[in-house]
């Protein structure tokens, strides 16, 4: 997605990288047809897949000089994440490598959580264990996600303890980037003594969220039988991404129980080991109320009654 529609981009820096040459995305986890119009979602980008089966196929020519080995850990090759939308790509732990002169098939199969609207409006984030869109405020993202929270802490934290952050880092015009072994060593020790921390407490997972289990398949490219195609000095990489099946299933998060099955559960086990029904509440409140009443009443009218034939009794003899 655009840097408009995933950062704060007024309280960026004026030199962060930003992606801004494509217009309102239309992308939301929930509105799979784009506001309902199929002109719109031909439109809209990231380009929504019509069925199994057909993906994204990428070839690239890349020359050998172009290896960096002490940049790239000694991998030759490219790191591919898969991931949403709306969230920002780590590749230095979570990736998936393309080497040269392989081809490699990605299929991946969605998984799909989504939260009830009566979990989240009764129950606070603690009790559900997950933020609701627009419940969080980042420093640095409109958009909310575990990765995105992860990585607003992360530059926060390394701007106070090391006074600088990481190129990549999100940060503000003052805030200056790290350029010496000491600072880079500052950073390392705060981004290892977050993660030994208990940071999932801060960042809860979102409650609507996708993520993408993936298999891969890769297998040598027989650079003689493409000789043609490939120039002396340079390598080729040949990648497809595709979906596995034609659909998929989601998952619900939502309480076990609610009000209504705690007083039916509480109702069953009454009735399973003592036998009680609502008839016989109604039994209970209308002996303990009405007879009792009513039983006090004509005991009164019966003392009454007594003590005036006794009186008379008394007249006759006297």
């Amino acid at each position: 997605m655009s840097s408009h529609e995933i950062y704060n981009v007024d309280l960026l820096a004026d030199d962060f990288p930003k992606v801004d040459e494509f217009t309102l995305s239309y992308w939301h986890l929930k509105d799979f047809t784009v506001n309902g119009t199929l002109e719109m979602r031909n439109l809209s980008y990231p380009y929504r897949m019509r069925n199994a089966g057909k993906g994204l196929e990428l070839s690239m020519l890349v020359p050998k000089t172009e290896n960096d080995f002490l940049c790239s850990e000694l991998l030759q090759g490219f790191k591919v994440q898969i991931h949403s939308a709306d969230e920002v790509p780590r590749l230095k732990k979570h990736f998936y490598h393309i080497p040269f002169d392989h081809d490699v098939r990605i299929t991946i199969n969605p998984n799909l959580m989504m939260t009830s609207p009566s979990l989240i409006k009764n129950y606070s984030q603690k009790q559900r264990k997950c933020i609701a869109e627009n419940e969080h405020n980042l420093s640095f993202f409109k958009k909310y996600t575990q990765r995105n929270c992860h990585l607003d802490i992360l530059a926060i934290e390394t701007n106070q303890i090391c006074g600088c952050v990481l190129f990549w880092m999100p940060r503000f015009n003052s805030t200056k980037v790290c350029s010496f072994y000491q600072q880079f060593k500052c950073v390392e020790h705060v981004e290892n003594s977050l993660y030994n921390a208990n940071l999932t407490s801060k960042c809860l997972p979102v409650c609507d969220s996708i993520t993408y289990d993936a298999e891969i398949s890769i297998s040598k490219i027989e650079l003689k039988a493409l000789s043609k195609f490939v120039p002396e000095g340079f390598k080729i990489i040949k990648m497809s991404v595709l979906f596995k099946d034609q659909q998929y299933f989601g998952s619900l998060r939502s309480e076990l129980y609610g009000t209504l099955d705690f007083l039916a559960a509480c109702g069953g086990i009454l009735s399973l080991f003592m036998g009680i029904s609502l008839l016989s509440f109604i039994e209970i409140m209308y002996f303990a109320t009405l007879r009792l009443t009513c039983n006090l009443h004509k005991r009164n009218l019966a003392k009454k009654r007594m003590v005036a034939q006794q009186n008379i009794l008394n007249n006759q003899i006297d």
